[in-house]
């Protein structure tokens, strides 16, 4: 989810929000796009989601759960920040800084990094910075030198041997739309101690469909492409330590499952009741559910149609969830990853008695 700090580059940071505002809007609740009229099938499916029992909303601690394999969480779920948002040439950073030479622009981004006020500022710092001396160790020319100003913020967890390094693809999206063949990252634990920097250690990545990356689905599948598609996988360089096991066993209503991830803070699940907890950001935290069948059903509408069995990979369950989770582990309760969190429905993240979180299932990702 974005982030979105913006470098002003005079000494000091500014924050800028660029995500969408949230709105009560039928529309918005189901993630349709444009301004059309709601037509009968959409008013009948508002009702129909209104009518099912209710989410199982709500935000835990993982440093405070009582199950082991969510406490073994702490080591295998990591904060994933990257460049993203608006792209600006290097003699256009030097301008806005008030700097004639490259060097002078990396003397005040060291200012900058010194005097940063929070964890995020301070990691939007230096991703700015990482960009600008990869141009010089390149040689990239200064009139050809694209920086990405802002950063992107989400999830991402490692698994078997801590070499495989999972996360949304839309985390990175920015980047592979500038660049598919190359995207740079960097991971923090959750008491924001850096634990990986692709600036230093290229990776290798499991190459997306390029269409889905530069285009984005298109027409009535586009649910059903991205309930599929938004994943990625990273092969690192260096094991960070042992990862999750996978299951690649379709989920089962019966059993139930948790969402592990950094969500952004939340104000109004205490609202909407007074003994959900929010998130207070920034930490680990972890969400429950279990499948909701009927919810797929309507919600999927025609992706039977195009996406055959696959569908029953499509892990759709009660659990609660917001920005900044995206790429997180969707798990069961014997600690293994069953799938990649990448979506919630609605899109708008407000409390509400249906709320879904949706992710890609291993059993079709590693198929």
């Amino acid at each position: 989810m974005r982030f979105a700090i913006a470098i002003i580059l005079l000494g000091f940071l500014t924050g800028i929000s660029c995500s969408k505002k949230d709105s009560t809007d039928a529309r918005n609740v189901l993630d349709i796009k444009g301004e059309k009229p709601l037509t009968p099938e959409e008013k009948d499916l508002l009702v129909k989601l209104a009518g099912l029992s209710p989410a199982n909303l709500g935000f835990h601690l993982v440093e405070g759960a009582t199950s082991v394999h969510l406490l073994e969480t702490q080591k295998t779920v990591f904060h994933i920040f990257n460049p993203a948002g608006e792209k600006l040439l290097l003699p256009e950073m030097m301008r806005r800084a008030g700097v004639n030479s490259v060097q002078a622009l990396i003397e005040k981004m060291s200012s900058a990094l010194n005097n940063a006020s929070s964890n995020e500022d301070r990691i939007n710092v230096d991703l700015v910075t990482a960009q600008i001396k990869r141009c010089q160790e390149k040689s990239i020319k200064e009139n050809e030198c694209v920086i990405f100003a802002d950063m992107s913020s989400g999830t991402a967890f490692i698994t078997g041997d801590g070499t495989d390094l999972w996360t949304a693809l839309h985390n990175l999206r920015d980047e592979l739309m500038t660049d598919i063949s190359q995207i740079d990252f960097q991971l923090y634990n959750s008491n924001y101690a850096l634990v990986f920097d692709s600036f230093t250690q290229p990776v290798k990545f499991q190459k997306p469909d390029e269409a889905f990356v530069k285009e984005g689905p298109q027409g009535e599948g586009v649910r059903c492409s991205r309930f599929l598609t938004d994943w990625l996988h990273i092969k690192l360089p260096q094991s960070l330590g042992k990862g999750l096991a996978i299951s690649q066993k379709r989920i089962h209503r019966q059993e139930g499952y948790y969402i592990v991830g950094y969500p952004k803070e939340t104000t109004d699940r205490r609202s909407y009741d007074p003994k959900i907890s929010d998130s207070g950001g920034k930490a680990l935290y972890y969400t429950s559910g279990q499948v909701r069948a009927e919810e797929a059903k309507l919600l999927l509408g025609k992706c039977p149609e195009q996406m055959g069995d696959s569908i029953n990979d499509v892990i759709i369950i009660d659990a609660d969830s917001y920005k900044r989770m995206s790429g997180g582990p969707i798990i069961n309760n014997s600690g293994e990853a069953v799938g990649v969190y990448n979506y919630s429905f609605p899109a708008n993240g407000k409390a509400n008695p249906y709320y879904t979180s949706i992710g890609s299932g291993f059993s079709q990702i590693l198929k």
